[in-house]
């Protein structure tokens, strides 16, 4: 089949953990035979992170053709999304995202897959065959209050095209959505995983005073919980004096490395085998998203080995309490900290939700999450509506 995956705008050296699943199944499927197409956003550069042995369609940038007066109107909406893409108002953004596509997006492809709320308008006005929506989140919940964005956004939950859940948490979430909007649900499930070759190498915690804890910096968004983290760490440090807690972030966060609040060592950005060392290098993994969607960073440290501080909803397919991993409320610093100062102080406890951890997380490979997409995807182009 010829595939076309239309992403957000992908960077040269940084990526979000939907963005690297979105490349992996790319790559998985190109792997099996199948012509795989990526179109990403404006201002667009080829991924030097990851393997893909898709395709990706870039253009050309700083290519003028005048030749008529369509293509000079082009060549200025080129240098205007050059020049203030990043500026202009969300509509102007809108458009310019769709001229875009419209002059760039395949036009023989048997399914085009929209992965972000932003892409589905041009996937269903300018994609070809089939059209997909392989949804990476409920993105409704990034929006305060009422906005253009928002507003966007939700119209994609109720447009008639056939969706693609990432987690089982998705999957329930959009099913009811579409009920109570008197909606026919068409909604499949691919869960995602873990590369087994790069997070690895089980290592257990020992009875020591000095622990080390790892988290994402969550890209600067308040809801990945970075400053309810770093109060939580604040106040463990404070609860167990005898400890030394070290504190090891990578990413961008909300706050400096040398906060009031809770200083920690940076790691910067750091490429998937960076990560898997790093992971290694800690006893525990600390995160404290609002709301995930089957995000990766909890289940490749548990295939690292640590014992994962975790919340909910978005990790039920992997994360289950005093089992698997120790959940912990959204929001609420209190209950952040009581789980860490459990994991730093009992040390069987840590040690089993790292051997449990371990072994939930070799039930996701990509070669099986591939082969669900596979099957779903052909399932969609055999189906005649």
């Amino acid at each position: 089949m010829k595939l076309n995956f239309v992403t957000p705008p992908l960077s040269a050296t940084n990526f979000s953990g939907g963005i690297y699943c979105i490349l992996k199944y790319a790559d998985g499927l190109a792997r099996k035979g199948h012509d795989v197409i990526i179109t990403p956003g404006v201002h667009s550069a080829m991924p030097k992170w990851i393997r893909c042995d898709a395709s990706f369609l870039l253009r050309e940038k700083n290519r003028l053709k005048l030749s008529s007066i369509s293509e000079f109107k082009h060549s200025i909406l080129n240098m205007i999304e050059i020049a203030s893409f990043n500026y202009r108002s969300q509509e102007m953004k809108a458009a310019i995202t769709n001229d875009y596509f419209a002059r760039i997006m395949p036009t023989d492809s048997v399914i085009t897959i929209a992965t972000a709320w932003d892409t589905v308008e041009p996937v269903i006005k300018f994609g070809s065959g089939k059209k997909v929506y392989f949804m990476q989140h409920f993105e409704t919940v990034f929006f305060d209050g009422e906005c253009y964005e928002k507003t966007k956004c939700e119209m994609t939950y109720q447009l008639p095209i056939v969706k693609i859940a990432n987690s089982q948490w998705l999957y329930n979430t959009v099913n009811e959505y579409a009920r109570s909007h008197c909606l026919k649900p068409d909604i499949f499930k691919c869960l995602n995983a873990v590369d087994h070759e790069i997070y690895k190498n089980m290592h257990f915690a020992k009875d020591t005073e000095s622990v080390k804890i790892i988290s994402y910096g969550g890209r600067c968004a308040a809801w990945k919980g970075f400053l309810e983290m770093a109060k939580a760490v604040a106040l463990t440090r404070s609860r167990l004096p005898n400890y030394t807690i070290e504190w090891f972030v990578y990413g961008n966060a909300i706050l400096p490395p040398d906060n009031p609040v809770a200083r920690y060592l940076p790691l910067g950005f750091l490429k998937p085998v960076e990560l898997g060392q790093a992971y290694n290098k800690a006893d525990i993994l600390l995160s404290a998203s609002w709301y995930e969607s089957f995000p990766l960073f909890p289940i490749e440290a548990m295939a690292c080995g640590l014992a994962v501080i975790t919340t909910q909803p978005g990790t039920e397919d992997y994360a289950f309490h005093a089992d698997t991993a120790h959940i912990v409320e959204p929001r609420n610093v209190e209950s952040i900290a009581d789980g860490l100062c459990k994991l730093i102080v009992d040390i069987d406890y840590r040690n089993n939700l790292s051997l449990k951890g371990e072994e939930m997380a070799t039930k996701f490979t990509w070669e099986s999450s591939v082969d669900t997409m596979e099957k779903i995807l052909g399932e969609i182009a055999m189906n005649e509506c």
